[in-house]
């Protein structure tokens, strides 16, 4: 039911089905597992790069949380 209702939600901003469907499933997953609500997540993508997974901002954070670069060898995850 989550899925289905933010699909349509978010037809606008991702209209390629598959790109939709699989932001939403990797950000249900990994919020569920971070126990952080799935919203919160997508209201923050939502606001950092409208959901453009290839966003570059002008202070070089990256994709759709806009990630600063750094954080990536902090985390240990290259994804």
């Amino acid at each position: 039911v989550w899925l289905t209702d933010m699909s349509q939600r978010l037809a606008r901003q991702v209209p390629n089905l598959d790109e939709r469907l699989e932001i939403l499933k990797i950000v249900h997953h990994e919020a569920t597992r971070s126990d952080v609500a799935p919203e919160l997540v997508l209201a923050v993508i939502d606001v950092e790069s409208n959901f453009d997974r290839y966003a570059i901002s002008s202070a070089s954070a990256l994709g759709l949380m806009q990630i600063m670069p750094f954080w990536v060898k902090d985390v240990g995850r290259e994804d």
